[in-house]
């Protein structure tokens, strides 16, 4: 039985590595080689440790655009889902969740209640009605 991992290739913490290193590999090693103090090897102007500092970082951002990417598309699997319970389609869910989001809700006062229920009331005397209230109390 062979190895689906291909002879010259290597396994890395973050999944399988071709048979050369990788830039960051490079760079840590130029580094080392160094001791820390600065030779041509390892300064600036060495175009080696240039292009391996370009790739790393254009490593990182590919390594963070695709998480981007990935929440990217749980939140449009949501919106779809959303969009579908409420019979609109995802632009106009999306419309609708901001429009909720942006207006300013209209404030409320306590004299929007006058008159509330004053049906159940008609045809009462509110004297007699307190009178009677009063007296259960005893």
């Amino acid at each position: 039985m062979v190895d689906g991992g291909g002879l010259e290739n290597h396994c890395t913490r973050k999944g399988t590595g071709g048979s050369n290193p990788s830039p960051s590999a490079i760079l840590r090693s130029l580094r080392r080689a160094s001791d820390g103090k600065p030779s041509e090897v390892t300064s600036r102007k060495d175009p080696r440790v240039a292009r391996c500092e370009r790739l790393t970082q254009a490593a990182e951002k590919i390594s963070l655009s695709f998480a981007t990417a990935r929440q990217a598309d749980a939140l449009y699997r949501k919106l779809q889902a959303r969009a579908k319970r409420d019979r609109r389609s995802v632009a106009q869910e999306v419309t609708h969740i901001l429009s909720e989001a942006l207006d300013v809700p209209k404030s409320l006062s306590i004299l929007e209640l006058q008159g509330l229920g004053k049906e159940l009331w008609r045809g009462i005397d509110a004297t007699e009605h307190v009178h009677r209230e009063r007296s259960s109390w005893d």
